[in-house]
């Protein structure tokens, strides 16, 4: 099975370490991509000093449902809407 992960994040140290860890330690090994909006903490040095983080990028954006836009990453972190059944 081959799927990928999309995490956007801006200044999240030290959330963003929990979360490519919790991603690292899965039985199935995603491709994890990580959207960053140019944090100013410690958030892109630990994405980069990551083995698991496939690929990465770091460049201004509007926030974060400007983030999965980047680069023609298709990812939208929109909660999708629920319809009864009829």
């Amino acid at each position: 099975m081959n799927f990928s992960i999309i995490t956007a994040t801006y200044n999240s140290y030290p959330a963003i370490k929990d979360c490519i860890g919790s991603i690292a330690q899965q039985t199935v090994r995603p491709e994890h991509l990580i959207i960053d909006g140019q944090s100013k903490d410690e958030t892109l040095t630990t994405i980069k000093n990551s083995p698991s983080v496939s690929r990465y990028i770091s460049e201004p954006d509007k926030g974060i449902y400007d983030a999965p836009l980047v680069r023609d990453c298709i990812a939208f972190p929109v909660k999708p809407a629920i319809k009864n059944k009829e």
